[in-house]
């Protein structure tokens, strides 16, 4: 049992829940691609939903349908980035349960509104604002996003972090 316990890894949990947060918002960010119509129309339109009807077209059903596909793509994500983690995890004989808290960690960070996308999605979605194309500035902040939760998963620097092993010249 002290062997089990001595085998968690605080450094996998911190890089992996930051890679699954990275994941989840880049799945939710490219999820705005099957919806551009929509969020072209709540940009343009105040928030009152008889006129956005009547000048786009653009209904509850479709403002619904943007909410939860986006979410469910953030969970669709967040299942994906476990699923790479545990496989790594396996692959280097780390201890899955650090996956497993990780994954346990962002889950609870969610639920208590604790990720703080709020105050880092401008930064983090700047560059795509860059660009005045929906189409450009969704694809590059989620690939963009993507790119960096991959990167935390396969990059040897962050991998000998996480194994607590010196950088070797």
């Amino acid at each position: 049992m002290k062997q089990f316990v001595a085998r968690i890894n605080f450094r996998q949990i911190l890089v992996y829940t930051i890679a699954f947060w990275f994941f989840m918002h880049s799945f939710e960010t490219l999820s705005y691609l099957l919806h551009l119509k929509t969020i072209q129309a709540t940009r343009a339109t105040p928030a009152n939903m008889e006129e956005m009807q009547k000048l786009n077209g653009i209904g509850p059903v479709e403002i619904t349908s943007l909410l939860i596909e986006s979410g469910f793509s953030a969970i669709v994500g967040l299942v994906i980035a476990f699923i790479i983690g545990i496989i790594i995890s396996r692959k280097k004989h780390w201890l899955w349960l650090n996956t497993l808290i990780s994954f346990i960690s962002i889950i609870f960070m969610i639920r208590t509104n604790l990720t703080g996308w709020d105050y880092l999605k401008p930064v983090l979605y700047y560059p795509g604002r860059l660009f005045e194309n929906l189409f450009i500035e969704f694809l590059l902040n989620g690939v963009l996003l993507l790119i960096i939760g991959l990167l935390l998963f396969f990059l040897k620097p962050i991998n000998r972090f996480i194994s607590g092993k010196p950088k070797t010249i």
